[in-house]
């Protein structure tokens, strides 16, 4: 899996201008302290909670309050998005994650897959309304409204191979990035 392209608003260290990072097979990170290294990983590690426990990660990480930027202009909007290679389609996906608060508890307020840059949509969550679109031969789009937990990433409730092509594609593949902070040699 290749991450093509991070964009990060309103979280960690990043403020609501946040970051548009493009990305190649291998990245390395050098920076003096405090410039958001170490915050970066996390949203990758963030990515990679997705498909198991997004809200014990969250909790791992400190709780919600850490995890959204609290600065002087404190955004409206804590999100990550990460387009990814797919070589199931002819386009990437582009997977959208917005986080919040709701009485002080973490919640999802915001997440969607779909082709990037335009084309079908697999998945929509948009302030707790929610749909799975289904692309198929017989009918190329049907809306199917989803009831999901709003503490955890469609990607864990939704893990069928058949019926969800595009979301257990990128489940598998954030389940598999790897995270090295510390080298011994």
């Amino acid at each position: 899996m290749l991450i093509q392209r991070l964009r990060v608003s309103g979280l960690l260290s990043f403020g609501p201008e946040g970051i548009d990072l493009p990305l190649e097979p291998l990245n390395v990170l050098i920076g003096p302290n405090g410039s958001g290294k170490s915050n970066l990983l996390d949203l990758i590690g963030l990515l990679r909670a997705a498909p198991r426990e997004l809200a014990a990660a969250v909790r791992e990480g400190g709780g919600i309050y850490d995890w959204i930027w609290r600065g002087e202009e404190a955004s409206k909007r804590s999100r990550m998005e990460a387009v990814v290679a797919y070589p199931g389609g002819d386009r990437p996906l582009r997977y959208l994650l917005g986080l919040g608060e709701e009485r002080q508890r973490f919640t999802v307020v915001e997440e969607s897959i779909k082709d990037y840059p335009r084309g079908n949509r697999y998945y929509e969550n948009r302030n707790g309304s929610t749909a799975i679109f289904i692309h198929d031969d017989v009918n190329p789009v049907t809306r199917s409204p989803e009831v999901v937990d709003h503490e955890q990433s469609v990607l864990f409730q939704r893990k069928d191979p058949d019926l969800y092509p595009q979301l257990f594609w990128l489940s598998t593949q954030f389940g598999r990035l790897r995270l090295y902070r510390d080298w011994s040699f």
